[in-house]
């Protein structure tokens, strides 16, 4: 297990956590709450499917050996993105 993507919306806790799988020699690529790496300020319940799709299939297209996953996206559902990456990949 070398690489692993960290989905966090919060830029500076993100890139602290980047930074410590690195310093323990992981490969990381941390994303944020939608596929822009930023979280949209009004986002409407009928418009977050498709938003935490793209950001799902980006995760996935970088194969990651494992995911750390915020439940708390701001206006995106962590849990309907975990269940879309979840449908794809059997990735912890």
């Amino acid at each position: 297990m070398n690489r692993i993507a960290v989905v966090e919306d919060n830029e500076n806790i993100r890139t602290e956590l980047a930074s410590c799988f690195r310093d323990h020699g992981y490969e990381t690529m941390g994303f944020g709450g939608d596929p822009g790496g930023g979280i949209p300020e009004e986002v409407s319940p009928e418009e977050n499917s498709p938003a935490e799709a793209v950001l799902a299939g980006n995760i996935l297209s970088w194969k990651p050996d494992m995911i750390l996953l915020d439940i708390n996206l701001g206006n995106l559902d962590g849990f309907l993105l975990c269940r879309l990456i979840r449908k794809q990949s059997d990735v912890p």
